[in-house]
């Protein structure tokens, strides 16, 4: 197996509404919020793991091709059917170990997307930040259906508001005998995340995106259609 090339894939993702990838704490301070952001330790700024933006494209994309296993849980390597008519979550994700799937590494690399901050927009959003930076506090409550009576106390989720810039950055690794059709599912999952969300609560309004400046190797480049 030969590795011809590695195309880059880069953009921007701005949050449109504000977005919750939790930090997954135990640990709740008296009036502080019940759900902190995940951060990076070298300068407190919130990002979105590239863990969490390939796992939402995989599950994305599954539903999508119709792919997910019985009971929910996620596709799995099927021998020579998912290798002939190279299978897009295999292909893009892998296939574990114990399958022993004959078709290589994953060819999808996912980096964490981290915040510009040379940009205007999101310096301004830093400036206006109350408590830490890139921050606001959603209070949410829980009322009775039947009594509009509240039936539980506040309750401040943290999340990165709406506006703020990420830099997007992906690899496709492109072996020998790879089809182009992988490159075009990979932008058809970004397109569905773009059309779904990120992050926690996206149900509830959180996590929309819009993905701008896109370009695949160094090229401009659009998203297909969903």
């Amino acid at each position: 197996m030969k590795l011809e090339r590695i195309v880059p894939v880069t953009g921007r993702i701005e949050l449109l509404t504000g977005m919750h990838i939790g930090a997954g704490t135990e640990t709740t301070q008296i009036g502080g919020v019940d759900n902190p952001i995940i951060r990076l330790p070298k300068d407190g700024n919130p990002y979105i793991p590239g863990s969490s933006l390939k796992g939402r494209m995989r599950a994305l994309l599954e539903l999508y091709l119709g792919k997910v296993e019985g009971g929910g849980d996620p596709h799995v390597y099927k021998g020579d059917s998912c290798k002939n008519e190279y299978c897009p979550i295999c292909y893009l994700f892998g296939a574990a170990a114990d399958t022993q799937a004959p078709i290589g590494p994953g060819r999808l690399i996912v980096r964490d997307c981290v915040i510009d901050e040379s940009l205007e927009s999101n310096e301004r959003i830093k400036l206006e930040s109350t408590g830490l930076p890139y921050t606001e506090e959603k209070t949410e409550i829980s009322i009775n259906r039947i009594t509009s009576k509240v039936e539980k106390g506040l309750r401040k989720t943290e999340r990165v508001p709406a506006g703020v810039i990420f830099d997007l950055d992906i690899s496709l690794r492109k072996f020998e005998g790879d089809p182009d059709s992988l490159l075009k599912w990979m932008l058809t999952g970004l397109a569905l995340i773009q059309k779904d969300g990120i992050g926690g609560s996206i149900s509830r309004g959180y996590g929309k995106i819009r993905i701008t400046e896109l370009k695949v190797d160094g090229k401009e480049a659009a998203l297909p259609e969903v």
